[in-house]
């Protein structure tokens, strides 16, 4: 009986595995695309003391990557949410 059991249940478990893979890659990709993010800040702010960008340009720059920034945070605890709730139950 246990065997028939885990053959009427393997597609569903498949799909939760491939579901749950692409949502650790898709993590992954936003982790990697903050820490991006990131360094892009680090370089602005050196190009800023090193004088090779005007205030105004750094301004502009880093208003940019900082709404990005934003809006992947935002992104993120939105993906979170619905996780937090499922380790409840």
């Amino acid at each position: 009986m246990l065997l028939i059991d885990d053959l009427i249940l393997a597609p569903g478990k498949f799909l939760f595995w491939v579901l749950r893979q692409v949502n650790d890659a898709a993590q992954k990709e936003m982790d990697q695309e903050a820490d991006h993010i990131r360094d892009e800040l680090s370089q602005l702010h050196r190009l800023l003391e090193s004088g090779g960008i005007t205030e105004q340009a750094f301004d502009a720059c880093e208003a940019k990557l900082l709404d990005r920034l934003d809006e992947l945070n935002a992104r993120a605890e939105a993906g979170q949410e619905p996780s937090s709730s499922d380790d409840d139950a």
